[in-house]
């Protein structure tokens, strides 16, 4: 028989079981309030200037989808603030200051621009911020633990084009026309690379500054060259326009580009002159029922994937689930989506690899009618 224990232990027993009940039940409460806590996002994005098309669609993809998520029983209060950095570096990093250091935000979606985020990155290391750009400049593979690329790099549709022009079109020679930023360079540089090892020959290598839409002192440079084909890795309204300058004089007989060329705004300033581009770019599988009620919600066309308005979308589900599952501080929210975390979302399942790049595979398109029309992977 044990001995039984003097009142006073069982009183101090009772105290400590109490007591245990009650902090269980206050981590508890605690761990919900955390779940349910408001969650500030600031977003980078060019709302405006020649960059607007990857900014002002993002924005709309998440506007639509902060009306759903408030719709959705146990969304906790989400706070976005914008901020317009026209796809300029030093606007960029003013707005980042301005969203890290009076606003406090730890979750920031862009930059779009290449440029800008490439400024941007370093400084969200340091600050301990989650980043997620829109960019497909390679440099920003892998760039740090805090930073998650809502795109493609761009290499990999460069090395995808160069494989195809050289083995499929069989073309040997060709001439390249870039816009003179991270993106233009990088993509350069890893198709030159590419079409090289294939034995393929760039005759002309030419840039233009990005604020430059007359092209033609270098598309003569070119011309007397003798390429089979010209490439342009260009942005919408300068690739527009170098894209009429080329045609009218006659500067090859094939053109191919890439895929930030992808947009209803660069297909209606061409006046035909893209008609037969090829491109490699990620495939839009947004539902149909999304398009019309962005068109309906908007009034203008459905923009595509390449604008940015669907991942913003998803990206925007995607946090929210995240934060239940990780909390909102950046490095646990980092580690989660680095574990094989997974959103399927209206446009694509995001994911993220090793270098934190979103895990897509691009697909060949050629401009027939003013529209893309999909050909082989």
């Amino acid at each position: 028989m044990q001995p039984s224990l003097p009142p006073i232990c069982v009183h101090l027993v009772f105290l400590l079981s109490a007591c245990f009940v009650s902090a269980t039940a206050a981590d508890a409460d605690e761990k919900h309030a955390n779940s349910s806590s408001p969650i500030r996002i600031g977003a980078i994005l060019p709302l405006s200037g020649d960059g607007a098309f990857w900014g002002v669609n993002p924005k709309r993809g998440v506007e639509l989808a902060l009306q759903d998520l408030k719709a959705q029983p146990g969304t906790p209060p989400i706070d976005v603030i914008y901020e317009d950095d026209r796809c300029d570096p030093a606007a960029a990093t003013s707005a980042f200051k301005k969203l890290t250091n009076v606003d406090n935000v730890k979750i920031i979606l862009g930059p779009s621009c290449s440029s800008a985020s490439l400024a941007v990155a370093p400084l969200a290391a340091q600050a301990g911020v989650l980043l997620f750009p829109f960019s497909e400049a390679d440099s920003i593979s892998g760039l740090g633990a805090g930073v998650f690329r809502l795109w493609s790099p761009n290499g990999r549709q460069a090395r995808r084009l160069a494989r195809h022009i050289k083995n499929t079109e069989q073309v040997t020679s060709i001439a390249v026309l870039a816009i003179q930023n991270a993106y233009g360079e990088d993509f350069i540089r890893a198709f030159k690379e590419e079409f090289e090892r294939l034995n393929g020959q760039i005759v002309a290598e030419e840039e233009y500054l990005p604020d430059q839409f007359d092209a033609r002192a270098s598309l003569i440079r070119i011309k007397p060259k003798k390429p089979e084909a010209l490439l342009l890795a260009s942005y919408i309204a300068d690739g527009a326009a170098i894209c009429r300058q080329a045609r009218d004089l006659r500067v090859a007989p094939k053109l191919f580009g890439s895929s930030t060329l992808n947009s209803p705004d660069f297909f209606s300033q061409t006046e035909g002159c893209a008609e037969g581009m090829k491109m490699f770019d990620l495939p839009d599988p947004t539902p149909t029922a999304f398009r019309s009620r962005w068109e309906a919600e908007f009034g203008e066309p459905w923009p595509g994937l390449q604008s940015g308005a669907p991942i913003f979308y998803d990206m925007m589900f995607f946090l929210v689930e995240a934060a239940a599952r990780a909390g909102t501080e950046p490095a646990a929210l980092g580690a989660h989506l680095s574990n094989g975390a997974r959103h399927v979302g209206k446009s694509l399942s995001l994911e993220f690899d090793s270098k934190h790049d979103l895990i897509a595979e691009h697909t060949l398109f050629e401009v027939k009618g003013n529209t893309l029309v999909a050909g082989s992977k």
